[in-house]
């Protein structure tokens, strides 16, 4: 029970960088950190890996759609997927495909709708 008051202080306190949600301000931190490591997941290079961090940012978008920042979470994958020009094509496929299921994931989470337009 200590534990518990100690974290709920330190919430309030604003004393933890885990504590306050990069991806939108009612993003609790262990949303926010899922979110994250499913994105980063998609870029692995084990494709039945892959298909697990899709089905699972999926399912987790559609049941925590109303909390997350969808234009965060794009800017997000789009930082995590970038590809530069002195990558080998072997480094940067997976990024490419990553990027792709993530954005795939969005489109059947329904998190991009008309009302939800991204800039």
């Amino acid at each position: 029970m200590n534990l518990l008051l100690a974290a709920s202080k330190e919430k309030k306190d604003g004393n933890s960088k885990y504590y306050s949600g990069d991806l939108g301000e009612k993003v609790f931190a262990d949303l926010n950190y899922t979110l994250k490591r499913l994105c980063r997941g998609l870029s692995s290079e084990n494709h039945a890996a892959k298909e697990g961090f899709f089905l699972t940012l999926v399912l987790v978008l559609l049941r925590f759609k109303a909390l997350v920042d969808f234009e965060k979470l794009l800017k997000l994958i789009l930082a995590q997927t970038a590809i530069n020009a002195q990558m080998k094509p072997s480094e940067a496929n997976p990024l490419s495909f990553g990027r792709f299921m993530a954005i795939a994931a969005l489109v059947h989470s329904k998190s991009l709708t008309k009302d939800k337009v991204v800039h």
